[in-house]
C-alpha cells in the first residue's frame, strides 16, 4: 500500500511493520479470524484452516482445479454454480466460503492498516487519494473484474470513487 504525500509515493507500513502483507487468512481454533502475517505465523499448526492463493481459485471452476485442490493443505470444494470455494472450520463449524470473500477479507485488512497509518478511517473521492491493489501479470481481466467486485467487500465504490487495478511490471 502507498499513499501520495509531498507528490512522492510513500509506502504505507502494515499493523506489523512491514511493507508487505501476505495474502492469508486463517481461521484460529479459538474462532479468531487472522489476516496477514498472523495467519501466515500459524499456518504450520492449524494449516487446514489457513488459506493462501485464494486468488488463483477467483473465477475458476472446482472441475478445472480439482487436482490442484489436492495438493493444498486446506480444503477445496464444489461451490455454487461449479465454482471452487474453499471450506474451513470457523468456531468449531463447518463454513464455505468464495475465494472472493476470503481476498476481501485482505483488503479489509489493508484499508484498516491503511486509515490506521493516515489516523483516518479511509475515504474515497478525495481528490488527492486513491487506493491501488497490485496483482501478478497472470490475473486476466474477468478476474480483475472479480477482484473489483471483492474490494467491495472492504471498499465501497462509485463513479466519484477510485479504485485502481495495477498490473505488476
Amino acid at each position: 500500500m502507498a499513499v501520495m504525500e509531498g507528490g512522492e509515493p510513500t509506502v504505507i507500513p502494515n499493523s506489523e511493520g512491514s511493507r508487505t502483507t501476505p495474502s492469508v487468512v486463517a481461521f484460529a481454533k479459538n474462532g479468531e479470524r487472522l489476516v496477514g502475517q498472523a495467519a501466515k505465523r500459524q499456518a504450520v499448526t492449524n494449516p487446514e484452516n489457513t488459506i493462501f492463493s485464494a486468488k488463483r481459485l477467483i473465477g475458476r471452476k472446482f472441475t478445472e482445479i480439482s487436482e490442484e485442490a489436492a495438493n493444498m493443505p486446506f480444503k477445496v470444494v464444489e461451490g455454487k454454480n461449479g465454482d471452487a470455494w474453499i471450506e474451513v472450520i470457523e468456531g468449531g463449524e463447518k463454513k464455505t466460503f468464495p475465494p472472493e470473500q476470503i481476498s476481501s477479507m485482505v483488503l479489509a485488512k489493508l484499508k484498516a492498516d491503511a486509515g490506521a497509518y493516515l489516523g483516518e478511517m479511509w475515504k474515497h473521492g478525495s481528490a488527492d487519494k486513491s487506493f491501488e491493489v497490485g496483482m501478478g501479470a497472470a490475473i486476466g481481466r474477468p478476474d480483475r473484474e472479480t477482484w473489483a467486485i471483492a474490494g467491495d467487500g472492504g471498499f465501497q465504490m462509485t463513479s466519484q470513487e477510485l479504485m485502481t487495478l495495477v498490473q505488476d511490471r
